[in-house]
């Protein structure tokens, strides 16, 4: 990815970027109810929801790789965001494609194994792409039960919340390497 196309992009710390919406969340969720809870099914609402989970994503990323990560809302035909990553003096820019497992409520035909073939269809040769999927049901992972064979992407993340508090987080990948590890972590408090 070259940097020309992120030049004018503003590029968001995840540690920062939670602070903020989650002291936002707390001041204008309980005092306005049902309003509230409205405001966020608008379409800013779900952007604001969407940036969210990838600062959720960037922070696990930073905790499972000890680099720094940065994101930016870029959306493109293959992807939604672009990371900003530095270790060691090294830098780089990687594009990321965000999906979810949706609840079981949403939809109960799916599963972690389906939308991993959607990707198989969608993206057969984005070689430079990191894909993370949300993992937003109770759910088994087992990586290695997973058909992977035909997944032409670099990267692949799975992550979700582990407890009723949506504070510790637990993340695994890369899929797409064969030493995929397994983290959890906390989210920082505003």
């Amino acid at each position: 990815m070259k940097f020309s196309e992120c030049s004018d992009a503003q590029f968001f710390d995840p540690a920062t970027f939670l602070c903020a919406t989650e002291e936002m969340l707390r001041n204008v969720l309980p005092e306005n109810g049902a309003h509230a809870a409205a405001a966020l099914r608008t379409r800013a609402g779900r952007e604001v929801e969407e940036d969210r989970r990838c600062a959720i994503l960037c922070y696990g990323l930073a905790v499972a790789s000890g680099a720094a990560f940065h994101f930016c809302n870029l959306e493109r035909s293959d992807y939604d965001y672009v990371l900003a990553v530095q270790r060691d003096n090294i830098s780089g820019l990687i594009p990321l494609q965000m999906k979810q497992l949706v609840p079981s409520s949403v939809n109960l035909r799916t599963s972690l194994q389906s939308e991993i073939d959607k990707l198989k269809r969608k993206y057969p040769t984005s070689s430079d792409l990191c894909v993370a999927i949300h993992i937003n049901r109770l759910v088994r992972v087992a990586p290695k039960e997973l058909d992977l064979a035909g997944l032409k992407i670099g990267e692949l993340w799975l992550f979700g919340v582990e407890d009723h508090s949506e504070r510790r987080w637990r993340i695994i990948g890369n899929l797409m390497n064969e030493h995929c590890g397994s983290f959890t972590y906390t989210l920082p408090a505003a």
